[in-house]
């Protein structure tokens, strides 16, 4: 499919463009991916949305090896958060690590607040939770896409006042 496009694009005289479009988001990537990776975490509190499973879980566990030396697991799911919290202590590598199990809604202001306000400064959130049906968007009733949407929207604000 890429050559197809590289030659529709070429027989167009738009390869420049092409290249522009596709090259640049490229380099920007890996120019913001090595920004990322020095985000320094060795310390620091880390609160991660929708860390059950994952790349929310995937996540959870690269803080712990990157030296958080707290990692707050957000999920609803309190089974899931166990387990994924003795992932993330097999993997840490501060001297005493704590993984904090929070089960939460975080479509729910309130479970929010009650989460934030039990827990010390948090220094870096990952806003990761999401929900969704895997169903075409002529199947999807307006309530279920509501219900998607709050899910990383909503939470993004609730956060954003702490």
């Amino acid at each position: 499919a890429e050559d197809g496009i590289r030659d529709s694009v070429a027989s167009r005289g738009l390869g420049d463009v092409y290249k522009r479009q596709v090259i640049v988001p490229g380099v920007l990537y890996a120019l913001l991916a090595e920004q990322t990776k020095a985000t320094k975490l060795r310390g620091k509190t880390v609160l991660v949305t929708g860390s059950s499973s994952g790349l929310g879980l995937a996540l959870a566990r690269e803080a712990a090896k990157r030296g958080a030396a707290k990692v707050v697991l957000a999920s609803r799911t309190k089974a899931a958060l166990e387990a994924a919290a003795k992932l993330c202590a097999g993997d840490a590598t501060h001297g005493s690590f704590e993984a904090v199990v929070a089960p939460c809604d975080v479509t729910k202001p309130d479970d929010v607040r009650a989460l934030l306000k039990n827990l010390p400064p948090v220094d870096v959130l990952v806003n990761n939770a999401g929900a969704g049906a895997w169903k075409h968007v002529e199947e999807t009733t307006p309530e279920e896409a509501y219900g998607m949407m709050a899910c990383p929207y909503q939470a993004a604000f609730i956060h954003a006042e702490y």
